[in-house]
């Protein structure tokens, strides 16, 4: 993750969520929710992110007073979602993680993953950050108009991000 290979992150994040899970392996937890909030952050996903640090500090809280890898406390991103979603933001999302019982913890983060492969796999076809924003928004149904007001541009600068889509996706 830190030399930026998101793809081998996302499937080895997975794929430890998996193993913990029919495992039931509660040492790592907080880690792993530390690091799947990490991912989120730098994906712009602020409100997720929030929830799993939030999620991550009531374990350590509760069953983990020392972390697995304490140098990773150096990577976290947690103020840079703080900044992005705003001080009462950042506190209900947080508030909401930590009040998150230890599935529900590992739910959203399994949800997370699930959102990020899927957007490793748009930004595969080499979508701009714009486009894979319209994109979203085309497959959560919005019409163009409804897209270009929640984005604040024209309509016609939506046409051109959707054609550029296609050519690109074929």
């Amino acid at each position: 993750q830190l030399c930026g290979e998101w793809r081998e992150s996302v499937d080895a994040c997975s794929r430890a969520l998996d193993y913990q899970q029919r495992h039931r392996l509660l040492a790592t937890s907080a880690d792993l929710l530390e690091i799947v909030a990490r991912q989120c952050v730098e994906l712009s996903r602020w409100t997720s992110a929030a929830q799993l640090y939030g999620a991550a500090a009531s374990w350590q809280s509760e069953h983990d007073k020392v972390a697995w890898y304490p140098i990773y406390s150096r990577f976290r991103l947690d103020d840079v979602a703080r900044r992005q979603l705003g001080e009462p933001a950042w506190l209900e999302a947080y508030d909401s993680g930590r009040a998150l019982a230890p599935d529900e913890g590992t739910r959203l983060a399994g949800e997370q993953l699930t959102e990020l492969s899927s957007h490793l796999e748009v930004s595969s076809a080499r979508l701009s950050l714009r486009e894979t924003e319209v994109l979203r928004l085309v497959a959560a149904g919005f019409t163009d108009l409804e897209i270009a007001e929640q984005l604040v541009l024209s309509p016609r600068t939506i046409h051109a991000h959707l054609r550029s889509i296609y050519r690109k996706m074929g």
